[in-house]
């Protein structure tokens, strides 16, 4: 998998905002003729590097590849953008080397779907860096099934995960972010009048919930399983789509609030908190216990532990 700062959004020629990683997704797109191949050298999913490629040729104005029977291939402004945007990642890569060179680092491993709810953390990690005792934090984009092995062989130093769903042996898992969690309900469900509801309100429906929390809520998930209150869950590709299953099917869906926790309006429907203390999902980082790089690793922790700082750095992304 592939190391990277994240940087902050670039101005286009016609005031169009670029981000880098849009640009190393389509490079390696240009690279393997595959989003597919892609994906794999970028370590995220080809949904992802699709929609980011279709998003940048939505932004230049411009077709970047064509598509026919399943194969790709770069067009003439295809080619003359590659040129221009591997000059760029070039500068960006030899930069960010440079002022890392001879200087503590940390290798970050944050997932997919959390990489791509990130708002521009690149200011967040140079005033870490600039801070006393701080060091240079690299982020890595891995897949979450690959997060657990990449940590415990050494090559990240420190995860941040949606949700701790699975044990790690001689490991801290430290807590960053609380939230509440609630459920989604049509707007003309009887439901949608209550202030807060239980597990065994929505019993017998199906909860409906994007690929994309489909870590965050696992923890969740396996404890009622445990319990015997497991529900039957159905995932589907994406927020938009997860809210007019609930409308249709009259199915339940699945929410965290960053702010205090209230029945809201979205999208024709509702989100509803939970009732009771128990039923919060955590963000957590976790580092193993015997890592020579211990000291600097909890010296970061402690700094991402302002919940402030945190949300700007790394905002969580409910259904809405």
């Amino acid at each position: 998998m592939r190391c990277f700062p994240q940087v902050r959004r670039l101005r286009a020629g016609r005031g169009v905002p670029v981000e880098i990683n849009q640009l190393r997704f389509f490079l390696a797109s240009c690279e393997g003729a595959s989003f597919a191949k892609a994906a794999e050298a970028t370590g995220t999913s080809r949904q992802a590097v699709s929609n980011s490629v279709r998003s940048l040729e939505s932004e230049m104005g411009v077709q970047l590849f064509e598509r026919k029977h399943n194969q790709m291939r770069l067009t003439a402004e295809g080619e003359r953008f590659a040129r221009r945007a591997q000059r760029v990642i070039s500068l960006v890569d030899d930069l960010y080397n440079e002022e890392a060179d001879g200087r503590d680092e940390l290798v970050l491993g944050l997932d997919s779907f959390v990489i791509g709810s990130m708002t521009d953390p690149f200011d967040s990690l140079i005033e870490y860096a600039s801070a006393e005792g701080g060091c240079f934090v690299r982020v890595a984009q891995d897949p979450f099934e690959s997060m657990k092995e990449m940590l415990l062989n050494g090559r990240r130093d420190l995860l941040i995960l949606r949700s701790l769903s699975s044990s790690f042996d001689g490991c801290a898992a430290v807590p960053l972010r609380s939230a509440k969690l609630g459920l989604i309900v049509s707007g003309d469900d009887p439901l949608a009048a209550r202030d807060a509801l239980g597990i065994e309100d929505v019993r017998g429906r199906t909860l409906i919930v994007p690929n994309g929390s489909r870590q965050r809520y696992k923890a969740f998930f396996d404890a009622l399983a445990a319990e015997g209150r497991g529900p039957k869950v159905s995932y589907v590709d994406n927020s938009a789509m997860a809210l007019a299953a609930i409308k249709k099917t009259k199915g339940v869906g699945m929410t965290d609030f960053d702010g205090p926790p209230e029945r809201t309006a979205i999208g024709g429907c509702f989100k509803i908190p939970f009732a009771g203390e128990a039923e919060n999902v955590r963000d957590c980082a976790v580092y193993p216990l015997d890592s020579p790089k211990k000291d600097q690793i909890t010296h970061f922790v402690r700094w991402l532990q302002d919940e402030a700082r945190f949300l700007k750095w790394h905002p969580s992304v409910p259904i809405s």
